[in-house]
Protein backbone atom coordinates (compact mmCIF):
# COMPACT_ATOMS: atom_id res chain seq x y z
CA UNK A 1 0.00 0.00 0.00
CA UNK A 2 1.73 3.20 -1.11
CA UNK A 3 2.27 5.85 1.79
CA UNK A 4 3.86 9.32 1.85
CA UNK A 5 6.37 10.96 3.09
CA UNK A 6 6.77 15.06 3.59
CA UNK A 7 8.00 18.36 4.96
CA UNK A 8 6.82 22.19 4.63
CA UNK A 9 7.35 22.09 1.05
CA UNK A 10 4.81 19.04 0.07
CA UNK A 11 4.67 15.63 0.14
CA UNK A 12 5.68 12.23 -2.40
CA UNK A 13 3.99 9.66 -2.67
CA UNK A 14 6.48 6.02 -2.67
CA UNK A 15 4.76 2.39 -3.35
CA UNK A 16 6.55 -0.09 -1.34
CA UNK A 17 7.02 -2.47 -4.37
CA UNK A 18 9.41 -0.11 -5.66
CA UNK A 19 11.55 -0.51 -2.61
CA UNK A 20 13.17 -3.37 -3.16
CA UNK A 21 17.01 -2.97 -1.74
CA UNK A 22 16.80 0.16 -1.42
CA UNK A 23 15.42 0.14 1.84
CA UNK A 24 18.06 1.43 4.39
CA UNK A 25 17.26 0.93 8.07
CA UNK A 26 18.62 0.19 11.26
CA UNK A 27 16.71 -3.63 11.46
CA UNK A 28 15.58 -4.16 14.74
CA UNK A 29 16.18 -7.66 16.05
CA UNK A 30 14.80 -9.91 18.72
CA UNK A 31 16.01 -13.70 19.98
CA UNK A 32 13.90 -15.67 22.08
CA UNK A 33 11.60 -18.24 21.73
CA UNK A 34 9.19 -19.95 18.76
CA UNK A 35 6.18 -19.76 21.77
CA UNK A 36 6.84 -16.18 21.91
CA UNK A 37 5.90 -15.32 18.56
CA UNK A 38 3.36 -18.51 17.71
CA UNK A 39 1.80 -16.34 14.15
CA UNK A 40 5.45 -15.88 12.84
CA UNK A 41 7.12 -19.31 12.86
CA UNK A 42 6.36 -22.63 10.35
CA UNK A 43 3.19 -24.51 11.89
CA UNK A 44 5.17 -27.75 13.77
CA UNK A 45 7.98 -25.67 15.33
CA UNK A 46 8.42 -26.80 18.78
CA UNK A 47 7.53 -24.12 20.88
CA UNK A 48 10.76 -23.99 22.99
CA UNK A 49 12.71 -23.64 19.67
CA UNK A 50 15.33 -20.82 19.17
CA UNK A 51 14.63 -17.74 17.09
CA UNK A 52 15.64 -14.82 16.07
CA UNK A 53 13.07 -12.12 14.38
CA UNK A 54 14.48 -9.73 12.24
CA UNK A 55 12.68 -6.52 11.17
CA UNK A 56 13.02 -3.64 8.48
CA UNK A 57 10.50 -1.25 8.76
CA UNK A 58 9.87 2.52 8.85
CA UNK A 59 7.30 3.99 11.38
CA UNK A 60 5.16 7.03 10.81
CA UNK A 61 6.87 8.57 13.79
CA UNK A 62 10.48 8.38 11.86
CA UNK A 63 12.64 11.21 9.60
CA UNK A 64 12.99 9.55 6.89
CA UNK A 65 15.00 10.80 3.39
CA UNK A 66 14.16 9.50 0.13
CA UNK A 67 15.82 9.26 -3.12
CA UNK A 68 14.62 8.74 -6.52
CA UNK A 69 12.67 10.05 -9.62
CA UNK A 70 9.58 12.79 -9.09
CA UNK A 71 7.51 11.34 -11.12
CA UNK A 72 3.74 14.19 -11.66
CA UNK A 73 0.65 11.94 -11.09
CA UNK A 74 -2.67 12.71 -11.09
CA UNK A 75 -2.81 12.77 -7.51
CA UNK A 76 0.15 14.26 -6.81
CA UNK A 77 3.71 13.58 -7.32
CA UNK A 78 5.29 9.90 -6.94
CA UNK A 79 8.96 8.65 -6.21
CA UNK A 80 10.32 5.95 -8.82
CA UNK A 81 13.53 4.28 -9.13
CA UNK A 82 15.93 5.91 -11.47
CA UNK A 83 16.99 4.42 -14.50
CA UNK A 84 19.36 1.10 -13.26
CA UNK A 85 19.09 2.29 -9.42
CA UNK A 86 17.21 1.98 -6.39
CA UNK A 87 14.29 3.93 -5.05
CA UNK A 88 16.30 4.95 -1.61
CA UNK A 89 14.14 5.17 1.69
CA UNK A 90 16.17 5.28 4.85
CA UNK A 91 15.56 6.94 8.39
CA UNK A 92 19.24 7.02 8.93
CA UNK A 93 21.29 10.15 8.84
CA UNK A 94 22.91 10.39 5.29
CA UNK A 95 26.71 9.17 6.10
CA UNK A 96 25.72 6.26 8.24
CA UNK A 97 23.16 5.78 5.15
CA UNK A 98 26.47 6.12 2.90
CA UNK A 99 28.06 3.19 5.20
CA UNK A 100 24.95 0.93 4.98
CA UNK A 101 24.83 1.10 1.30
CA UNK A 102 28.50 1.02 0.76
CA UNK A 103 29.08 -2.38 2.68
CA UNK A 104 30.91 -4.60 0.64
CA UNK A 105 32.67 -2.33 -1.97
CA UNK A 106 35.57 -0.40 0.08
CA UNK A 107 38.10 -1.63 -2.88
CA UNK A 108 35.85 0.09 -5.87
CA UNK A 109 35.54 3.21 -3.19
CA UNK A 110 39.68 3.50 -1.96
CA UNK A 111 40.11 3.22 -6.11
CA UNK A 112 38.04 6.17 -7.05
CA UNK A 113 39.23 8.19 -4.01
CA UNK A 114 42.70 7.75 -5.45
CA UNK A 115 41.57 8.32 -8.79
CA UNK A 116 40.28 11.71 -7.56
CA UNK A 117 43.15 12.51 -5.85
CA UNK A 118 45.17 12.10 -8.85
CA UNK A 119 43.00 13.93 -11.35
CA UNK A 120 42.55 17.02 -8.40
CA UNK A 121 46.53 17.01 -8.33
CA UNK A 122 46.84 16.51 -12.29
CA UNK A 123 44.23 19.62 -12.81
CA UNK A 124 46.17 22.01 -10.38
CA UNK A 125 50.04 20.65 -11.87
CA UNK A 126 48.19 21.76 -15.58
CA UNK A 127 47.23 25.17 -14.06
CA UNK A 128 50.75 26.30 -12.76
CA UNK A 129 51.92 25.08 -15.82
CA UNK A 130 50.02 27.14 -17.87
CA UNK A 131 50.09 29.75 -14.74
CA UNK A 132 54.16 29.29 -15.42
CA UNK A 133 53.83 29.73 -19.24
CA UNK A 134 51.39 32.72 -19.16
CA UNK A 135 54.18 34.31 -17.20
CA UNK A 136 57.27 34.04 -19.29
Amino acid sequence: MPFTIGDASGEVTIDPADLADGLVVMPREAAGVASDLPDRVPAGTPPQARVRVRVEQVSSVEHAIALGVPVARADGIQLRPAPNRPLILTTLEPPEAMRVLADGRQPLIRAAVVLFVIGCAATALGVVAAALRLGT
